[in-house]
């Protein structure tokens, strides 16, 4: 996976983390892991807001083109 590669996900990561907790992209950290054995690309970030620290994951397809999944790990609801 070259870096470029990398760097959009990290950019897809944090715009689709920004529209789920309503706050400005400026204020995602997210993090690339790894490849998985499945092949899929996992992106690990984090966001403050409303008072809370919210975690969340984003999956990446095999190619790394498309999340296929937006996890939140610790809703504040």
């Amino acid at each position: 996976m070259q870096a470029t590669d990398i760097e959009n996900m990290l950019g897809e990561c944090r715009v689709r983390a920004a529209t789920i907790f309503v706050t400005d992209v400026d204020d995602v950290d997210v993090k690339y892991e790894c490849q998985r054995t499945d092949k899929t690309h996992a992106v690990n970030g984090s966001v403050f807001v409303r008072g809370t620290h919210e975690t969340f994951q984003c999956s990446f397809e095999p190619k790394g083109y498309r999340i296929e999944q937006f996890i939140v790990n610790n809703p504040a609801r």
